[in-house]
């Protein structure tokens, strides 16, 4: 017997935390049958896009200003649907724990 198909749902972001380092990366996820592709677009200008990845990466090409907002978008055309969760990024300071050039971001969900 088949299983019922469905859009994407439930959209959401782990690790879910309040700092991020560069290097460090979010995953986007949704609920969907059959499961969704997931695209990151940057909100906050520029050019970024990223197909086809549920995985976001923070480097500094992507936090290269103080300011961004990423939007996750997971869809199925299978069934025709999409559902998309914004999530902010902001440069705070110098890391500590590196003792050195890393720097913390902060990033916070919204959905």
């Amino acid at each position: 017997m088949e299983h019922p198909r469905y859009g994407p749902r439930k959209i959401w972001f782990e690790p879910n935390k309040t700092v991020y380092n560069y290097g460090d990366k979010i995953q986007c996820f949704a609920d969907g049958n059959p499961p969704p592709i997931f695209t990151w677009k940057l909100l906050s200008g520029g050019n970024f896009k990223q197909e086809n990845n549920s995985i976001l990466t923070i480097n500094e090409d992507l936090a290269s200003h103080s300011n961004h907002s990423f939007q996750c978008t997971a869809s199925n055309s299978i069934v025709g649907s999409n559902i998309s969760n914004v999530i902010d990024v902001r440069i705070v300071g110098n890391s500590t724990e590196s003792g050195c050039c890393g720097k913390h971001i902060v990033i916070k969900a919204f959905g």
